[in-house]
């Protein structure tokens, strides 16, 4: 997440994770089948990491809209946390989406 509000520092089709997903640091490269691959690795049943993921990314807008919110009521605002707020979404939407595909 840390890079999301700097896409001019850290492109995303360049961005990577600090951890592997299924033997992938690339966060454009990590789709269905690299999920699948870590449910395996570690040792978790890959319909409840698909529940989990599709929960937490459902949820992930709404909660950065009410940080950003509280934020602003206290008097902290600065462009970068919009942009944070609205990568977060843009991502969580993609995350949904993954989440909610067949996983077979």
């Amino acid at each position: 997440a840390s890079a999301l509000p700097y896409p001019r520092q850290v492109p995303r089709q360049r961005a990577t994770m600090a951890m592997k997903i299924g033997g992938e640091y690339r966060v454009r490269a990590i789709g269905v089948a690299q999920w699948r691959k870590a449910a395996v690795e570690l040792r978790f049943a890959t319909e409840v990491l698909q529940e989990r993921m599709a929960a937490l990314a459902n949820g992930l807008t709404a909660a950065a809209a009410e940080v950003h919110e509280k934020m602003r009521a206290q008097g902290i605002d600065h462009p970068v946390i919009e942009r944070l707020r609205t990568s977060l979404g843009e991502r969580a939407t993609e995350a949904s989406a993954l989440a909610t595909k067949a996983w077979r």
